[in-house]
C-alpha cells in the first residue's frame, strides 16, 4: 500500500537543546511559525522515558491517521489559550461527533489526562530520544 504522510525533511533540523537551568527543551519547526510555543518543562510526568537530561526528536509533518497507541505527542492543552503545551503518550484513540481524538497519559502519572486531544491541538510527534 501507499505510505501516507511521508517525512519530507530531516527531523534533526527541528531541534535545539536549551542550556538553561530550568531544564527545558527548545524545538524548532518548519515552516517557522512564531506563534507556536517552543518549550517543554521537565515536570517528571514522562519519566523514565524522558526527563530534563534527554533530548526529543520530533516531527511536525504527520497525519493523525498514522498515530497509534504508544506514540508520544506534543500538544496544546487548550486551543483557546495556546500557551501551555504537554508531551504525553497516546493511550487510546477514538472518534465522536467532533471527529478524531486521542486520550493521553504521562508515563509517571497514575491516571490518563482528563481531556480528549484533537488533531488541531497536536504540534508534533516524538520519533526518538537521545539520552
Amino acid at each position: 500500500g501507499a505510505i501516507r504522510g511521508p517525512l519530507r525533511v530531516n527531523p534533526l533540523s527541528y531541534l535545539r537543546r536549551s542550556r538553561d537551568p530550568a531544564r527545558t527543551w527548545t524545538f524548532h519547526h518548519y515552516p517557522p511559525e512564531p506563534s507556536l510555543p517552543l518549550l517543554l518543562a521537565d515536570t517528571g510526568s514522562m519519566r523514565p522515558a524522558m526527563d530534563g537530561n534527554s533530548t526529543g526528536l520530533w516531527i511536525y509533518n504527520f497525519s493523525a491517521e498514522n498515530l497509534t497507541k504508544g506514540d508520544i505527542i506534543h500538544f496544546f492543552k487548550d486551543m483557546k489559550n495556546r500557551t501551555t503545551t504537554i508531551a504525553h503518550r497516546i493511550v487510546d484513540i477514538g472518534s465522536d461527533n467532533n471527529g478524531w481524538f486521542a486520550r493521553t497519559k504521562g508515563d509517571a502519572n497514575p491516571v490518563p489526562d482528563d481531556n480528549k486531544v484533537r488533531r488541531k491541538q497536536i504540534i508534533g510527534v516524538l520519533i526518538g530520544i537521545i539520552y
